[in-house]
């Protein structure tokens, strides 16, 4: 009983000794693999409406033949909804790649480096898929669809419309992207840093230095 309690205790502090935190790394993995999960749901979720309107203004283009200003609205529409579920799949978050890659990494100081790495740069995509940049495009997309039908087919109701209503879905988009990863990415320790003291008989400043 005393050695098999004695072999556990190495067993738990081994990784420690070679320098490798499995507690971290296990983090990491379950944050990638979560991530990903809600990532693949807002994926399909979105790709899926996409493709639906797509597929049903085109099918609705022709049957409304006798009204040629409608089968125009009704193309104009199926092209934009299209290209925006062509976006969507092709610029799929980071993340869903990311997870499998982590979870195929060893069990290793390196390994553990890797994943941090990985961390970081799904972090910074998915700060990016929520930044004002993404905002912009948003609005610079719908914006441009709008001009299509109004300068192009002096249909300046029907762009108003559509571009007032493909904005508003394109934000609610954006500001549904899994960007939960940021929480779990350790801040780069300073290499200098400059922080007041104070205590019993002490006051000022103390400068250190990490390298």
């Amino acid at each position: 009983m005393l050695a098999l309690l004695f072999s556990s205790v190495l067993t738990a502090t081994a990784p420690a000794l070679d320098g490798v935190d499995l507690e971290r790394l296990s983090l990491i993995r379950a944050a990638e693999a979560d991530e990903a999960h809600r990532s693949m749901i807002w994926l399909w979720t979105w790709g899926s409406l996409y493709l639906v309107g797509t597929a049903g203004q085109a099918i609705g283009a022709p049957l409304l033949s006798k009204d040629r200003a409608l089968q125009i609205d009704f193309i104009v529409g199926a092209v934009t909804t299209g290209l925006a579920a062509a976006f969507t799949f092709i610029f799929a978050p980071n993340v869903i790649a990311g997870a499998r890659v982590v979870r195929a990494l060893p069990d290793t100081a390196e390994g553990l480096a890797d994943a941090e790495r990985r961390l970081s740069e799904d972090a910074a995509a998915q700060d990016f898929s929520v930044s004002w940049v993404m905002h912009g495009v948003n609005v610079l997309f719908n914006v441009a669809t709008g001009l299509v039908l109004g300068l192009g087919f002096k249909h300046w109701e029907s762009a108003a419309l559509n571009a007032g209503v493909g904005i508003v879905i394109g934000e609610v988009m954006v500001l549904t992207t899994p960007h939960g990863l940021r929480q779990h990415v350790r801040p780069p320790a300073p290499v200098v840093a400059l922080q007041p003291l104070w205590g019993p008989n002490l006051t000022g400043l103390a400068l250190g230095g990490a390298w």
